[in-house]
């Protein structure tokens, strides 16, 4: 877990990111990740199609939460998702070298998939 200094409010705050482990060689998989201390079952799919990852996330005992949700980067991925088991903070794909989506190689090389803690969102 990455600590970032910020400002809220004139505060200096630390923000907890948390950069979750992706595989830069397999096309689809599923993984467990815990957030904000809960549990959550992530399943990462990529459509050569339409050359996008697509994520869903479950509870741990498997109950989806939300299906297909489109990874693109710079833009946070969980806020249109109004299920109270959704992770309660901030997540995002983070391409610092581009504003490209992330392609099959590049999820976990170049795209980083980050989560921010409940408590450092403003």
């Amino acid at each position: 877990m990455a600590r970032q200094r910020g400002e809220r409010g004139g505060m200096e705050t630390l923000m907890a990111t948390l950069t979750i482990p992706t595989s830069t060689t397999l096309g689809a998989y599923t993984f467990q990740v815990e957030l904000d201390l809960v549990v959550y079952r992530f399943a990462l799919q990529f459509n050569e199609r339409e050359d996008f990852w697509y994520l869903t996330i479950s509870e741990e005992d498997g109950t989806v939460i939300r299906a297909g949700v489109k990874v693109v980067v710079n833009f946070p991925l969980l806020r249109l998702i109004a299920d109270r088991a959704t992770p309660p903070g901030g997540l995002l794909a983070i391409d610092p070298s581009s504003d490209d989506e992330p392609g099959l190689l590049d999820l976990g090389d170049t795209a980083l998939l980050t989560y921010v803690e409940e408590a450092s969102l403003p």
